[in-house]
């Protein structure tokens, strides 16, 4: 009986990772004079792709969201690419969907936008469909 169960949890766990596509990450400033917190979508839904990053101008983070791709026949479209120095790769740039003027998208944030420094602290990621 208790394999049954083992297999029934894991199967059942399996189905609901494979059906949500995107990730949320949370990250917080650990300086107690700044506080800056972020919510950053990564990845597509089952209607729509999302992307996040900090709009320097706006001066937040914001998510531009399209059409899912294999849904619509459309994907992210980047108003630009830049190469990036510092990892050697290019990067798509998308426009903000408040002031729209560019920005790049962000997955992991070591450094707070607000304040400068290195203070940033992942929380748990979470998934989105």
């Amino acid at each position: 009986m208790r394999p049954c169960l083992r297999l029934l949890a894991f199967s059942l766990l399996s189905c609901t990772l494979v059906a949500f596509a995107g990730e949320i990450h949370t990250f917080n400033c650990t300086n107690t004079n700044c506080n800056f917190k972020a919510v950053i979508f990564c990845g597509g839904g089952d209607a729509v792709a999302k992307v996040s990053g900090y709009c320097e101008h706006c001066g937040k983070i914001v998510t531009a969201t399209f059409p899912h791709k294999e849904r619509m026949g459309l994907g992210p479209h980047a108003v630009a690419r830049i190469w990036d120095p510092a990892t050697g790769k290019t990067l798509d740039v998308f426009a903000c969907p408040t002031c729209k003027r560019p920005f790049a998208p962000v997955e992991k944030m070591n450094y707070c936008p607000k304040c400068g420094g290195k203070t940033m602290a992942e929380g748990a990621p979470g998934l989105w469909d």
